[in-house]
């Protein structure tokens, strides 16, 4: 998923137009309680593309959501070349289990991508994610890995009774 809002701009050095580097991003588009116990991962992919950029140091990305279901997670990049396209490793999000688990009914939510030079914004990307009800599936395009999960579900409303089999 592509980011949704973008602020770009540009400076004209030697004749050349330089852009600001860019956030380029695979946001999931939905999540459930079931992604947090599965460790499915929120940020499944995420760089800085400075191709027609110029130098840049000490910059860093943030990132934080609305509402609050996950915790807010910087990054420092302490260098980036023209031409450089940077992916980051470390993509691990921590959500907030206890919001998740609480959730009754569907959310609108919103992760936000900021990468910053001192207090100058370079870029904004904003990504809409739909939050699920702990027992929602999201569906096999977005969570097809979880349907295990939903097959019997683990909620006290559920009464289970045991088969039985009788030979003969």
């Amino acid at each position: 998923m592509q980011g949704c809002d973008t602020d770009t701009s540009s400076n004209v050095v030697s004749g050349e137009v330089q852009k600001d580097p860019t956030i380029v991003a695979d946001i999931a588009g939905s999540f459930t309680y079931a992604s947090y116990q599965n460790a499915v991962p929120v940020l499944r992919a995420i760089s800085i593309d400075n191709t027609n950029g110029r130098h840049h140091h000490s910059i860093r990305i943030d990132l934080t959501s609305s509402p609050a279901f996950l915790r807010a997670k910087s990054w420092t990049i302490d260098r980036l070349a023209p031409g450089d396209v940077l992916p980051l490793s470390d993509r691990k999000i921590d959500l907030d289990a206890d919001y998740l688990a609480g959730l009754d009914e569907a959310e609108r939510g919103e992760i936000t991508l900021r990468l910053l030079s001192g207090d100058t914004v370079l870029d904004e990307q904003r990504f809409p994610v739909r939050l699920l009800a702990r027992d929602e599936w999201g569906g096999v395009a977005d969570m097809a890995q979880l349907l295990p999960a939903f097959v019997m579900p683990n909620d006290p409303a559920v009464e289970l009774h045991p088969v039985s089999r009788t030979s003969g």
